[in-house]
């Protein structure tokens, strides 16, 4: 897999959850988008639209801050699907199972 592949992916599984977490708040896409202009940064219904279905390969770090906010999931809930994957990729080629990618990521253990 080359690193963009696994960019491309990890694109994906955030989207994906995104678009669980919208729809478990109850949100349209329009209502997300005007949620994320009030916090400060407009995020407009296509590039929503756009990463939830696949067609967007990258997201912004300030349009995940602001989503994971209007959404009301801690970020880190949107890189590591707890509860509904058993692994996760953390780096390229890189598979352990998610609880330990999470704590990989808060650092409160080292990447084994």
């Amino acid at each position: 897999m080359t690193t963009d592949d696994w960019s491309a992916q990890l694109t994906a599984r955030v989207a994906e959850q995104i678009r669980a977490a919208r729809k478990a708040a109850g949100l349209t896409v329009a209502e997300t988008a005007d949620a994320c202009a009030a916090l400060g940064l407009a995020v407009p219904k296509t590039t929503i639209t756009n990463l939830e279905t696949g067609r967007r390969a990258s997201v912004e770090l300030a349009e995940f801050l602001v989503l994971a906010q209007v959404l009301g999931v801690p970020p880190v809930a949107l890189l590591f699907p707890l509860g509904s994957a058993s692994t996760v990729e953390v780096l390229p080629g890189r598979e352990v199972p998610v609880w330990d990618g999470l704590a990989w990521f808060t650092g409160e253990t080292p990447l084994r």
